[in-house]
């Protein structure tokens, strides 16, 4: 891999920030259903800091979660301060040796305007696309996830105003349709940009159940479909 942990730099600071935020994608992975084999510098910052100070590269924080229908995500930290195109395109590569097609990459800086429309392109079905070589970059069978480490630093769905809310999978969202005789267009909509969308991995066409808490002590239902499109606009 071209980058090198020593490039990035080794503060106290980053570290820190660093344990913190693979402690919380451990715990969104177990969310998601993904069983993740534990390794000691996952819970001893002492292991952490050691692991920190001898790595070369950036694999060598790579976590691995394992579903039994889904298949498997891995998880890159690309340390660099701007997440650049070749890092993108090593990442993609090393999915394709492996097999593997989920992966997400936690950035600590910002993403470069190439790496923006790489990610376009690999999310895209490439249908819209000429060149072979953007079709060989694009890998379209790899779903490509992307957060920046300060989502990490703390635990999203323990807000007070962020209530328990979960997937609905395919059986149980057409038993609620059915239950409503609504047509799944009707339901209120929530954007796949929307954080909590993020971070429970919905795609289109999904259906999130939240559960808020009532005075009386009982739990009100609520669901949204996940559309397309940017929460921002």
């Amino acid at each position: 891999m071209s980058v090198c942990l020593n490039d990035f730099g080794t503060t106290t600071e980053q570290s820190r920030e660093m344990f913190t935020a693979q402690h919380y994608v451990i715990l969104m992975l177990k969310r998601r259903g993904y069983a993740v084999d534990p390794l000691p510098w996952h819970e001893s910052y002492e292991d952490f800091v050691r692991l920190w100070a001898t790595a070369t590269t950036y694999t060598a924080f790579t976590i691995v979660g394992k579903h039994p229908t889904k298949g498997s995500i891995i998880v890159f930290w690309p340390f660099e301060e701007k997440l650049r195109i070749i890092s993108i395109r090593e990442i993609m590569e090393m999915c394709a040796t492996k097999k593997y097609n989920h992966v997400i990459i936690v950035y600590f800086g910002m993403i470069t305007s190439f790496a923006k429309q790489q990610l376009v392109i690999i999310r895209s079905n490439m249908g819209q696309k000429t060149t072979e070589k953007d079709r060989a970059d694009a890998a379209p069978s790899v779903r490509v996830e992307t957060f920046n480490i300060r989502c990490f630093q703390y635990d999203l769905l323990q807000h007070k105003y962020v209530p328990y809310q979960k997937i609905l999978e395919d059986a149980e969202k057409a038993q609620l349709l059915r239950c409503y005789r609504a047509k799944a267009s009707q339901l209120p909509k929530i954007f796949a940009t929307d954080p909590v969308a993020e971070y429970l991995g919905a795609l289109p066409g999904q259906v999130v159940e939240s559960l808020w808490p009532s005075p009386e002590g009982f739990f009100y239902r609520h669901w949204r479909i996940c559309i397309r499109g940017n929460i921002l606009k």
